[in-house]
């Protein structure tokens, strides 16, 4: 459910309604999220970078590094390099079928 004051920036309980996602029941207690034209810059030139890069940047903050390192890391190098070399897709987009020799 989502705070009725739309001015002030969500918390990390109302944005998951509350519930204890951590193991053992832990609650989550990060604070307010916050949406400064920084990261929303940063997150807007990863969604361009393609799934690869996303899913690398999510690992990256479940692993514990802090979001903003992780989205001034990934946004150093320009989308079109991803794309270029190939790094913007998934492994899984790669799959190629093979017909198994029959005609």
């Amino acid at each position: 459910m989502v705070s009725g004051n739309a001015s002030a920036p969500a918390t990390a309980d109302t944005v998951i309604g509350g519930r204890a996602t951590e193991p053992a029941g832990e609650r989550i207690s990060r604070g307010p999220i916050t949406r400064t034209p920084r990261r929303q810059y940063l997150v807007a030139h990863l969604h361009r970078c393609g799934p690869r890069p996303l899913l690398e940047a999510l690992l990256a903050d479940a692993a514990g590094q802090p979001l903003d390192r992780v989205l001034e890391d990934f946004g150093r190098l320009p989308a079109e390099l991803y794309h270029a070399t190939g790094a913007d897709v998934l492994p899984i987009d790669r799959l190629d079928l093979v017909d198994g020799g029959r005609s």
